[in-house]
């Protein structure tokens, strides 16, 4: 599939069966199964490079390029099968003079990066309409200031050498790639020739770029038997002779024995043919030369031709109206092009012709034409009609807006007697809220008050006579009230209770009653956000409050390690509220309960739990208190208490 030399070394590739070495001083040659090593599953060998580090690079059609060391028998990945398809189906590896490596790839033209060892994406920067967006580049070689490619169908490509700039110890490539005059060939090998001269291996034969340019192509009038040539199959020997390989074998010839070869074509305008009227004329490559068109002349015919007669057949013509073609258009050997009804501007039109040998006249010839406008599209006519249209509109603009402030001052009016309609409105709906809102909170504060009045009795009953007792629970038991105020949200024409809101704060209040305590206390606070009507969600408050300043002051008495508060509130429907309190202190004493209540704080809590139309039962555990509630019916509080 391919072979490289390098000094004594020479390399063979095959297609399925890996590679071979050979030393040109030792006979035998060794062999290397790429499957057997590292994992390897692709043993197509497509191109070698030794690189100028003395390093062993190996392209591979479909596993992409792995650096061989050849004396420990392994191979490891530069570019892995990680990327896509085509970048891991190598076509060729070339490393220029300046040290760069170039890869081709089913998926384009590369540079290998050693630094990240990975394959680079080459920008084609050039300004040939003519170029595919992605040409596949399958081989290489080089002069003194160029490097030349050659692609699969889109002809020869070269890429002018300049000094690096490096950074992070890469090498920034100057991506500027030209294409010259040998479009839709496929070039299959590349070798250098005298100065800046190339010679290669097409489609078509043998081909030469002189340094000046100019592309000769050789074929069999000039003793090439065939044109099928295989790839990256050439060589030039250490006298200067240049071998390409075919498949009738090597064609091998020295560039100064050749001489200039045949020239490109002189391409001639015959006739111009607009309408019925033909103009002759004998000029070619005139550029000053043009013609015009008016607005009636709708047919336009121009003949051309290479006045060669030695194989008419074989020469090929092109043309392209710039402005008007999107690219060029073949047309074989007839040397006319037709155009009819030409839209109004400036166009140019041009022709290029392909001889015998292959060789395209690229200057061709050049002819500007100008199709003139009607005289009612020209930029006076536009400017009448233009200036009617602004007349027209002016009238209608002027009758529009009379109308339009009619209609804006009866508008204005219907508005503001809306607005004073609407203002009255508001002002009685805002009464109304303001009636209501009072009428709210009347009910809430006269309840707040009769339930402190409650357990300030209470408390003085329970406290025979200690002073402190009375003055700490009484201050407890109204800050409790405080927190539920704190809790509190309007909406509608109601008072609610955030039950969540009010036992995060009630948890926060510890710390200031009990400092050290606090310290060690886990409070859970697992009761839910939906709001209860603040009127019957004031007991429940009070019931929470009482149970907690129980673990505080009793349940936690005893304890110096972690204590552990839980407060569960939720609603299993709209009309019942569920609580769980538990502590994991003392504990509620045998012989203690709510119906024969020995302390104000249970009192207190046994009443509120009748105001909210409920009942409080301890668990078996003593360190649980469940509560259940009903929202159901017009609840008087008030009433119930004594």
């Amino acid at each position: 599939m391919t072979l490289y030399q390098r000094n004594e070394t020479i390399y063979l590739g095959y297609r399925n069966l890996g590679f071979e070495i050979l030393q040109v001083a030792t006979p035998r040659a060794q062999r290397w199964d790429l499957s057997n090593i590292n994992g390897l599953r692709s043993n197509s060998i497509s191109s070698f490079l030794k690189t100028n580090e003395g390093e062993l690079l190996l392209g591979t059609y479909g596993q992409g390029i792995p650096k061989m060391d050849v004396r420990g028998r392994a191979a490891r990945h530069l570019a892995a099968a990680s990327g896509s398809s085509g970048e891991n189906q190598i076509l060729f590896m070339f490393q220029s003079s300046d040290g760069t490596i170039w890869v081709g790839t089913e998926a384009g033209l590369r540079t290998l990066d050693l630094v990240d060892n990975e394959l680079v994406s080459v920008n084609y920067s050039n300004e040939s309409s003519d170029l595919a967006e992605h040409p596949i580049i399958w081989t290489a070689n080089e002069t003194d200031h160029f490097v030349w490619f050659g692609s699969m169908h889109d002809g020869l490509f070269k890429h002018e050498k300049s000094p690096h700039e490096f950074t992070d110890n890469r090498a920034i490539v100057n991506q500027d790639f030209s294409e010259i005059s040998y479009a839709e060939k496929a070039v299959y090998s590349i070798e250098s020739g005298i100065g800046e001269e190339i010679w290669f291996s097409t489609n078509q034969g043998i081909a030469r770029r002189t340094s000046n340019g100019k592309v000769v192509q050789y074929g069999e009038e000039d003793g090439i038997d065939g044109i099928g040539f295989e790839l990256n199959s050439s060589f030039q020997d250490a006298f200067g002779y240049l071998y390409f390989g075919g498949v009738n074998g090597f064609y091998k010839f020295h560039p100064h024995d050749i001489g200039e070869g045949p020239s490109a074509a002189t391409i001639f305008l015959n006739d111009i043919v607009i309408g019925g009227r033909r103009i002759h004329t004998d000029r070619h490559h005139a550029l000053s030369q043009s013609i015009t068109l008016g607005h009636k002349d709708r047919f336009l015919n121009l003949e051309f031709s290479t006045r060669d007669l030695t194989d008419p057949g074989s020469t090929r013509y092109r043309h392209k109206l710039e402005g008007f073609d999107d690219d060029w258009v073949d047309v074989g050997n007839r040397g006319s092009a037709t155009y009819t009804n030409l839209p109004a501007g400036d166009y140019v039109f041009r022709a290029q012709a392909l001889n015998a040998s292959g060789i395209w006249n690229l200057s061709g010839i050049s002819l500007d034409i100008e199709v003139k406008p009607a005289p009612w599209r020209t930029w006076w006519a536009y400017t009448l009609y233009a200036l009617f249209l602004l007349g027209i509109a002016y009238l209608f603009l002027r009758i529009y807006r009379e109308h339009m402030l009619k209609k804006q001052a009866l508008e204005q009016a219907r508005e503001m007697q809306r607005v004073a309609d609407h203002f009255a409105d508001e002002l009685l709906d805002q009464m109304d809220i303001q009636r209501v809102l009072t009428d709210s909170i009347h009910r809430y504060n006269k309840e707040l008050l009769a339930w402190a009045n409650t357990c300030i009795q209470r408390s003085a009953q329970y406290a025979q006579g200690d002073m402190e007792a009375l003055r700490s629970g009484t201050d407890y038991r109204l800050q409790v009230l405080d927190l539920v105020q704190d809790a509190l949200y309007y909406r509608g024409e109601e008072l609610y209770l955030d039950p969540s809101a009010f036992v995060g704060r009630l948890f926060s209040s510890a710390a200031i009653r009990y400092p050290d305590l606090n310290q060690r206390l886990i409070a859970v606070n697992d009761a839910t956000s939906e709001l209860l009507p603040a009127t019957q969600a004031i007991p429940l408050a009070i019931i929470i409050g009482e149970l907690f300043e129980n673990s505080m002051s009793h349940g936690f008495s005893q304890s110096t390690g972690a204590c552990c508060v839980r407060v569960v509130v939720s609603m299993p429907s709209i009309r019942e509220v569920y609580l769980e309190y538990h502590d994991d202190g003392a504990g509620i004493p045998e012989g203690l309960s709510f119906e024969a209540a020995e302390f104000a704080g249970f009192s207190i809590a046994a009443l509120a739990a009748s105001a909210a139309n409920g009942t409080l039962e301890i668990s078996p555990d003593r360190q649980t208190i469940h509560g259940y509630f009903s929202l159901s019916g017009e609840n008087n509080d008030l009433d119930q208490l004594p």
